[in-house]
């Protein structure tokens, strides 16, 4: 198994017993279709996950709200809590499979970015996803330099841009919440 399914396992995993629970069942009430775990596998299904970038859907005043998910592990080999967030801006950079990040492509309302916390909770920051696109790629125009690059080496080769939570929470804003483990 390679990392990014390991990695995936482990972020549904997470998402199953904590994020579940303690955010879609308690703060909106059972409203939400995971879209990965519909029984009724169909094209618009796909197009929300694979095209859109929408993992959850939450019913809320009769309205849709797309969410896009990441949940990342603990940083243990450096023994402290993140302080970035990773924003794919190329999902591949192969020649010839080259495919734009979930930063543009997303059609998600939300980024549901959770961080697991060294006890094993979860730090949950939602952000507005169009105003953090709109902030970012013109923040990355004005400071071509600001932002670290990383590129994923093995696989697909994922482009990402290591973005401060601060500079988010100042320009962006950012609502949070502590999800502790059931």
């Amino acid at each position: 198994m390679n990392n990014f399914r390991n990695d995936d396992t482990w972020a549904k995993q997470k998402r199953d017993t904590i994020l579940v629970p303690e955010y879609y069942e308690k703060q909106h009430k059972g409203q939400y279709i995971l879209i990965d775990d519909s029984t009724v596998p169909t094209p618009v299904f796909w197009y929300l996950q694979r095209q859109a970038g929408i993992d959850t859907i939450i019913f809320q005043d009769k309205h849709a709200i797309g969410i896009e998910e990441k949940i990342v592990r603990y940083p243990t080999y450096k023994g402290k809590p993140h302080t970035a967030y990773t924003l794919e801006t190329r999902s591949c950079t192969v020649e010839g499979h080259e495919r734009d990040g979930w930063m543009k492509t997303s059609r998600a309302d939300f980024l549901l970015y959770c961080f697991e916390t060294e006890d094993g909770s979860l730090d949950c920051h939602s952000i507005k996803m169009p105003a953090l696109r709109t902030w970012f790629w013109q923040y990355l125009e004005d400071n071509p330099s600001m932002f670290y690059t990383h590129t994923m080496s093995r696989e697909n080769k994922t482009e990402t841009k290591v973005v401060d939570i601060e500079l988010v929470k100042k320009h962006v804003g950012v609502k949070t919440v502590l999800l502790q483990q059931c």
